[in-house]
């Protein structure tokens, strides 16, 4: 299965699970990424690679005092 039918498939599973939740969903073919921001400001960035391997990132504070912030 590619990349991108994973993606498809993530994509469908996310808006049946979150249907009242999903603020915008969107699928990047190009860079094989599924980004979707839900109703309370999270966002989630969901990656497959053509090893069947996946990666992905919550983002889930907009505070600049935020860890994700901090210069170490």
């Amino acid at each position: 299965m590619s990349a991108i039918s994973k993606l498809l498939e993530a994509k469908t599973i996310v808006e049946q699970l979150f249907v009242d939740k999903i603020k915008n969903i969107a699928l990047n073919q190009d860079s094989k990424k599924l980004h979707f921001t839900l109703t309370d400001g999270i966002e989630v960035y969901i990656i497959y690679n053509t090893h069947s391997q996946y990666g992905y990132n919550i983002l889930f504070s907009k505070l600049v005092k935020s860890f994700r912030f901090l210069k170490i």
